[in-house]
């Protein structure tokens, strides 16, 4: 495999071939205009002078001494066909973009032999090389980063520290929540948010009075949802009257994320709630469409009388979201009214009376 085009044109851009020859630049473009070198153009900014020319121009000893990288890579492709070696070498170098390459390529690869080297990259002074390092770190999900990671939790740039949660997230340690439990507090919002994403895909209960009393102080509700959606990913009874609680929210999207962790949890003590929550008058669609998943979910049969009535709604889509409820609680008592609904409605709402009904049927 060759060097990628932004390593071939650093290496090999004329002004380094010259450089590095210790001759002028003016001697290598006589060498190009005598078709004894080769130039590639890949735009009016980037060219190189072609290794193979190069190569051939100079003897193999010559070229190697002078151009080390190119044998790095090539030994590279023999000993490890990932290219894991190479991509290693391009974090130390001076183009950022390239450093940032080579850490997407590393956390693609997955192999923990390029922690430590990941490890000493996060103290790049560019801070997108070190959210794809947190990124990378994430992909390869080896515990041996992990303390790496929660002092990337401190780091001055928001984005980083974001990366740096979504990467311990990942690799679902429990030596990270306490960590994880101090970000809820940071400054920045978005920080906030990956935070109780990462406590979410940790699952560990320990960390659910701190979300509850994070949202109940939080004014911004994107970590508001966050919070609900976390708590909908932990296994556990106790956040359930406060997911009940957050279906009253001041923002309609903080209650479909109550609903949707209640349907998750699948407690029966919540049936009654997003009952009420789907007989509200004035209530969002989008609300009325997750309470009806939540109760298919859950799979009480209480439910079914109030989603036959959710089967009148004026919105197509609560109409759809009633036969799928339906469908899945599986209740034959429901099969005369989606019988009706076959005959009276077409499209989706027709499609989804059908398949309800094959599921009560097993069919």
């Amino acid at each position: 495999m060759r060097m990628p085009i932004e390593l071939l044109v650093k290496y090999f851009h004329p002004e380094s071939v010259a450089e590095r020859l210790g001759v002028t630049r003016r001697t290598v473009d006589r060498l190009i205009e005598r078709r004894k070198l080769r130039l590639v153009h890949i735009s009016p900014r980037k060219v190189y002078v072609d290794p193979d020319s190069l190569r051939e121009h100079l003897g193999d000893k010559v070229f190697r001494t002078h151009f080390p990288e190119v044998e790095a890579f090539e030994l590279d492709e023999l000993d490890h066909p990932s290219g894991l070696f190479r991509w290693i070498h391009a974090l130390q170098d001076e183009d950022e973009h390239v450093r940032v390459e080579a850490c997407e390529a590393l956390g693609r690869i997955g192999d923990p032999q390029a922690i430590p080297y990941l490890i000493q990259a996060l103290k790049d002074r560019f801070w997108p090389v070190r959210v794809a390092v947190c990124e990378a770190l994430g992909q390869i999900r080896d515990p041996q980063a992990i303390p790496h990671l929660i002092q990337a939790l401190k780091d001055e740039f928001w984005r980083v520290r974001v990366a740096a949660c979504e990467a311990l997230g990942r690799i679902g340690d429990p030596q990270a929540i306490p960590y994880l439990i101090q970000a809820l507090q940071d400054e920045d919002s978005e920080v906030r948010v990956a935070a109780c994403e990462a406590l979410g895909r940790i699952g560990d209960p320990q960390a659910i009075p701190h979300l509850i009393i994070q949202a109940l102080k939080e004014e911004g509700w994107p970590v508001r949802v966050a919070v609900c959606e976390a708590l909908g990913q932990i296994r556990d009874p106790q956040a359930i009257p406060h997911l009940i609680q957050t279906l009253k929210d001041r923002f309609w999207r903080v209650r479909v994320a109550a609903c949707e962790a209640l349907g998750r949890k699948g407690d029966p003590r919540s049936v009654p709630y997003l009952i009420q929550v789907l007989q509200e008058q004035d209530m969002n669609m989008d609300i009325r469409i997750a309470a009806c998943e939540a109760l298919g979910r859950i799979g009480d049969p209480q439910a079914i009388p109030h989603l036959i009535q959710a089967l009148q709604n004026e919105d197509s889509e609560v109409r759809v979201a009633a036969c799928e409820a339906l469908g899945r609680i599986g209740d034959p008592q429901a099969i005369p009214l989606l019988i009706q609904v076959l005959q009276n409605e077409g499209g989706a709402v027709r499609q989804a009376a059908l398949v309800a009904l094959g599921r009560i049927n097993g069919m």
